[in-house]
């Protein structure tokens, strides 16, 4: 099954409010949006030091929060889980209203699904046909469908829900300058309804900031029940999401 996201994305950076007793704060801030061409150019260190100058000196806590998420979103991405952790926790802490909770939640859930992975031997079980299947995964937005149409139905929109909602646009202005990149995210529900494995397929050049929001998506999903086979037996299958990135 595929779930089909499409979005234009527009051209943004970190938000900022500076008065002429601020000066040397805006210049600092000028530095921040630069942050898109110095990563995509490969300078990440440069990139890095200007994230670093804005959390120890910016008085404005959304910059100082939003320079914290790119910085442990750069350390995900580039698979230093450990570096990425303390920063989710700097976040955190930091984060007084929250703002950043969901995103810094569904990025440790996908830390912990992928953990899963590595821990599990990889063996051939061959996944039962969606003709065999007689109920789709139920997501706790759909709980009150009572049909497999319904609950198809649901499933499809909810998903397309969640991307169009929740998807960073900020990351692919930040991180790359491709204007066009398709990524096809599958995963599997297993039959305890858990997602249970994640594989990306990039059709354009691999990049791993994109990747890692867009699989950030699925981790948010929030499945209760697994999908159920014609025994009325629960059972595992597999999903991809394909989600289109453009900018103008």
């Amino acid at each position: 099954m595929a779930v089909a996201a499409f979005f234009v994305i527009a051209c943004g950076s970190i938000k900022n409010t500076t008065t002429k007793e601020e000066k040397k704060e805006s210049n600092q801030v000028e530095e921040v949006k630069d942050l898109r061409s110095l990563f995509s150019q490969g300078d990440s260190q440069k990139a890095l030091n200007i994230l670093n100058e804005t959390i120890s000196k910016s008085k404005d806590s959304n910059q100082v929060e939003e320079a914290l998420y790119l910085k442990g979103f750069y350390f995900h991405a580039n698979d230093d889980i450990t570096a990425a952790i303390d920063v989710y926790d700097e976040l955190d802490e930091y984060d007084a209203d929250n703002s950043y909770l969901t995103k810094t939640s569904s990025l440790r859930k996908l830390m912990d699904i992928k953990e899963s992975m590595s821990q599990v031997t990889e063996k051939k079980d061959s996944l039962e046909t969606f003709l065999m299947i007689k109920s789709f995964p139920t997501l706790k937005e759909c709980g009150t469908s009572n049909t497999d149409n319904l609950l198809r139905d649901c499933f499809k929109s909810t998903v397309n829900g969640i991307v169009v909602n929740n998807y960073d646009t900020n990351i692919g202005e930040t991180f790359t300058l491709s204007n066009f990149n398709r990524i096809y995210v599958n995963y599997e529900i297993n039959d305890q309804g858990q997602v249970s494995s994640i594989k990306s397929i990039t059709r354009n050049t691999y990049n791993p900031y994109l990747t890692l929001e867009a699989e950030r998506m699925v981790a948010l999903l929030n499945i209760i029940k697994p999908a159920m086979n014609q025994d009325d037996e629960p059972m595992k299958i597999k999903v991809s999401l394909p989600i289109t990135y453009r900018t103008q």
